[in-house]
């Protein structure tokens, strides 16, 4: 933990936001290095996200500023100190817009909003696009783990382009853009289905598509399954984790088949993608192993020999973040249980306040013929709600004939008839034609169940007003 903060420097730009800076140790020394925000990223998502903000938002505003103009995230800010532009020789396209992505996407669902990135929309919106034209089979493009050799087709950056798109769908999701979110969920589903067709070699999946015989690490998977998204099936983790466990030697799973070494913050990525704390197990001691055992008496180096347990290179680096990965896994899921218990509970008690509703709602109902109408008006809730009050009303009372105007942004009206009104020829659907064009809509329906909206909704208690008259010719 000590050796991963020591990494940073903590303060404040001009106008107060506050910036995180990492150092690329014992490597070209780049501020901000999106591919070591992004596996480091962990450790600040399970205990302070506004660090994990404050590494991200110098990116985010050095394109906002108009200084980098490709339409995929740059790779870093500068040489540390000095945060004057990228000064990495190579770009990363694919690597590093999808880094950017699904941790801007992870943090805007512990947000519950995306106030966080709304000021750079236009600027994720293009890196989303990048994605999704390049990302399902990527050209010979560096990415993270370029020290193992620069490979075209590479199936793992293909799956942080996919995750990318489905984040940038979560996003818009939460922005309350839903056609933008289907949109770009379904073509997140649609890359996520070829990718498997493409990458599937027998038990495994390769490591590049047109490479037979290989295997790699799939660490970037990782976000599919924390967003319960299920872009892949629970048969690929289980294909290629009981894969991992035949290719592991005493210090850990090797990086991909090329050769013996690996990058410990990856194997915590890909352990906790494991099903069981078992397995996660077995990933983990030998890594355990190798930290304790190894003669390497550096900083932890995260790139190390799975045989020898030796240092390979890198040292003192804040990629261990990404050894807290379980540590927000389960943290996350955990909070996940406990908003879905809330929502019942709240669910639960509307239900309870509904049903008290539609009693009251009976008691003031007015006689006419023998058939009980039931006229309201209410400005809380949705079209969901709204049914269900009419499905309670219905239950309640056989001769019940009920018009709902739901009042909010937009004007909706409900009606329901119970099965001794319909027996009389009183039909809901011919309710709601009838009323709906008062208020400027339409609709209509079953002859239990109606629905229908209108734009008028100065025109509502005129609306109502009808619905006694349209019993009264009918009994």
């Amino acid at each position: 933990y000590r050796h991963m903060m020591a990494a940073h420097k903590l303060f404040e730009d001009k106008d107060g936001n506050l910036l995180w800076f990492s150092k690329e140790n014992n490597s070209n020394g780049c501020v901000n290095t999106v591919d070591l925000t992004y596996p480091e990223a962990p450790l600040f998502l399970a205990y302070n996200p506004e660090l994990q903000k404050a590494m991200m938002t110098s990116i985010f505003d050095y394109s906002y500023s108009g200084r980098w103009t490709k339409p995929f995230a740059a790779h870093d800010l500068g040489t540390y100190p000095l945060a004057n532009g990228q000064r990495y020789s190579g770009d990363m396209p694919l690597e590093e817009a999808g880094n950017m992505l699904t941790l801007a996407a992870m943090l805007c669902k512990l947000d519950g909003n995306t106030a966080y990135v709304d000021k750079y929309w236009d600027i994720i919106t293009t890196w989303a696009d990048y994605l999704v034209e390049n990302g399902q089979d990527p050209e010979n493009q560096l990415c993270t783990d370029d020290f193992a050799g620069h490979w075209a087709h590479n199936c793992n950056l293909s799956l942080k382009a996919i995750c990318g798109v489905a984040g940038y769908a979560e996003m818009a999701r939460l922005k309350g853009d839903a056609a933008t979110a289907d949109k770009y969920l379904a073509t997140a589903r649609q890359m996520a289905k070829k990718w498997e067709e493409m990458a599937l070699e027998g038990d495994h999946y390769r490591l590049a598509f047109d490479r037979e015989n290989t295997w790699s690490q799939k660490y970037n998977m990782i976000w599919d399954k924390l967003w319960n998204l299920g872009l892949f099936s629970d048969d690929v983790y289980k294909r290629e984790i009981s894969y991992y466990l035949t290719k592991q030697n005493k210090y850990g799973l090797p990086l991909d088949c090329r050769r013996d070494y690996t990058k410990s913050d990856w194997i915590m990525w890909t352990a906790a993608m494991a099903p069981d704390d078992d397995t996660f197990r077995k990933f983990v001691i030998p890594v355990y192993n190798y930290i304790n055992e190894t003669e390497s008496r550096v900083p932890i180096s995260d790139w190390s020999d799975t045989k020898t347990g030796k240092m390979v290179g890198f040292k003192a680096r804040s990629v261990i973040g990404g050894y807290w990965m379980k540590v927000f896994a389960d943290k996350l899921a955990a909070q996940l249980e406990e908003i879905k218990a809330l929502k019942k509970e709240i669910e639960q008690f509307k239900a309870k306040a509904s049903a008290g509703g539609a009693d009251d709602m009976l008691k003031n109902a007015e006689d006419v013929g023998g058939i009980h109408v039931v006229t309201a008006t209410v400005t809380e809730g949705d079209a969901n709600s709204l049914r269900k009050l009419g499905d309670l009303l219905r239950d309640k009372d056989s001769a019940v004939v009920a018009v709902i105007a739901l009042v909010g942004e937009k004007l909706s009206l409900l009606a329901v008839c119970g099965k001794d009104a319909v027996a009389k020829g009183i039909k809901a659907g011919d309710i709601i034609k009838t009323i709906a064009p008062i208020c400027g809509g339409k609709g209509g329906g079953k002859p239990d169940s109606a629905m229908g909206g209108g734009s008028d909704k100065s025109k509502v208690n005129e609306a109502l007003a009808a619905v006694k008259p349209f019993v009264s010719e009918r009994v």
